[in-house]
C-alpha cells in the first residue's frame, strides 16, 4: 500500500470522526435543549396548577376566606410574569405563554382588567360576598396598593347546618327522638310526644357544631336562625328557644314565638341581620363547636296525637369587618378603622398607612 494512499484514508476516518462527534454534540445540545424546556414547562404549568387550586378552593368556601401566596423568586433561575384576567391565568416565561381556565372570575378591580405579578411577589387572596378577589401586597413602603374592594357593610356566611345534636339536659319533660334528623330539610323528623304528666315543656332540642369560619378581624352584627317545625295538632307552642354560646344557654338570649306550630313544615326565623341576641360576640365565639341554638316546645295535653317536629335547624351569621383598609405591620394583614374617615367607606383602598 503506498504512503499517499495510507495518508489519504487516515484523514477521510478522522474527517469522518469528526462528523460523527459534531453531529453527536448537535443531537446532545438538541436533546440537553429539549429537556431543559420540557423541565421548564413543568415547573411553569406546576406553579399556575398550584395557583388556579388555590383560587378554585377559594371560589368554594365560606365568605371570609383570607389567603397570602409568595412566588417563587425565579424558575429554573430564570424571571417570569403571572397574570390573571376574569378566568384566564397566564404565565410568561423564555418568551412562551402558558394558560388556564379558572372555575370562577377573579375580581381584579372595579373595572375588571388583569394584574401582572412578578416573580418573589405576594398575592393577597379574599372571599367577598360570594365572589373571590386578589391584589399584590403592601410591601410596606408603598403607599398604596392597587386595587379596590367593597370591605366596608354587612356580610354574611350561611345558612349552615349543624352536625351535634343531643337533649340531654337536666329539664324534666320528654326527650326528642332522633334529634340528628334536624340537620336537613328531608321530610325526616326529631320529634317529642308527650307523655310525661307532671311537664308540658319537653327537654332541649340542642344543635351544634356549625363549622363556621368566620375571620379574626371583623364584627359580629348579627345572628339568623331558622327552624322548620311543625305539629300534629294546632295546640303546641314554642317553650324556649336560646342561643348556645360554648354550650350554655343565656336567659338574656330567649327568643321564643308565641304562636303556635303549624300542621304543616313551616320555616319560624328568630333573629336578623342585626340581632345579637343580647348577648356580646367575639369570631372565636362563633367558630366554636358550642355555638348553636337550643329549642324546647310546649306540649300542654297528653296524648298520641301530641306530637312536635323538627325537620330542619340552620344559622346564618352577619359581620363587617372592623375597618375599611388594609394596613401593613411586618407582613401581616390587619384591618384598621377607617369609615368615618372615609365618607362611610363609600370609597374604599387596600393601603399601607
Amino acid at each position: 500500500m503506498k504512503k499517499s494512499q495510507v495518508s489519504t484514508e487516515f484523514v477521510f476516518f478522522v474527517g469522518a470522526a469528526f462528523v460523527l462527534f459534531a453531529v453527536y454534540l448537535l443531537i446532545s445540545y438538541n436533546y440537553l435543549n429539549l429537556t431543559l424546556k420540557r423541565k421548564d414547562v413543568i415547573s411553569s404549568v406546576g406553579l399556575l396548577e398550584e395557583l388556579r387550586n388555590e383560587i378554585n378552593l377559594a371560589s368554594r368556601v365560606d365568605n371570609g376566606y383570607n389567603r397570602i401566596i409568595t412566588l417563587p423568586p425565579k424558575i429554573n433561575k430564570r424571571d417570569y410574569n403571572i397574570s390573571f384576567n376574569g378566568r384566564d391565568l397566564a404565565i410568561k416565561f423564555s418568551n412562551i405563554d402558558y394558560a388556564r381556565s379558572l372555575s370562577t372570575v377573579v375580581k381584579v378591580d372595579k373595572n375588571g382588567s388583569g394584574l401582572y405579578f412578578s416573580p418573589g411577589s405576594k398575592i393577597f387572596m379574599t372571599k367577598i360576598n360570594n365572589e373571590v378577589y386578589i391584589d399584590r401586597t403592601c410591601s410596606g413602603s408603598e403607599e398604596v396598593c392597587s386595587n379596590t374592594y367593597p370591605y366596608c357593610g354587612n356580610f354574611s356566611i350561611g345558612p349552615k347546618n349543624g352536625n351535634g345534636f343531643n337533649n340531654n339536659d337536666l329539664n324534666p319533660g320528654d326527650a326528642w327522638s332522633n334529634p340528628k334528623n334536624a340537620q336537613i330539610s328531608d321530610d325526616a323528623y326529631a320529634s317529642v310526644t308527650r307523655l310525661d304528666t307532671f311537664s308540658d315543656e319537653t327537654k332541649n332540642l340542642k344543635t351544634t357544631v356549625f363549622k363556621f369560619n368566620i375571620p379574626n378581624n371583623v364584627k359580629i352584627n348579627g345572628i339568623k336562625v331558622d327552624i322548620e317545625k311543625s305539629a300534629l295538632v294546632n295546640n303546641i307552642k314554642d317553650d324556649s328557644v336560646a342561643i348556645l354560646k360554648n354550650n350554655v344557654t343565656s336567659a338574656l338570649s330567649q327568643h321564643k314565638n308565641l304562636t303556635f306550630w303549624s300542621t304543616t313544615d313551616t320555616y319560624t326565623t328568630y333573629g336578623n341581620q342585626n340581632d345579637l341576641w343580647g348577648l356580646t360576640w367575639t369570631p372565636a365565639d362563633i367558630n366554636n363547636d358550642g355555638f348553636g341554638v337550643s329549642i324546647s316546645a310546649n306540649i300542654p295535653q297528653i296524648g298520641a296525637g301530641e306530637t312536635a317536629r323538627i325537620d330542619h335547624i340552620r344559622i346564618t351569621v352577619y359581620y363587617s369587618f372592623n375597618g375599611c383598609t388594609l394596613k401593613c405591620q411586618n407582613s401581616i394583614f390587619v384591618f384598621k378603622q377607617y369609615c368615618a374617615a372615609n365618607n362611610g367607606c363609600n370609597v374604599n383602598r387596600l393601603s399601607c398607612i
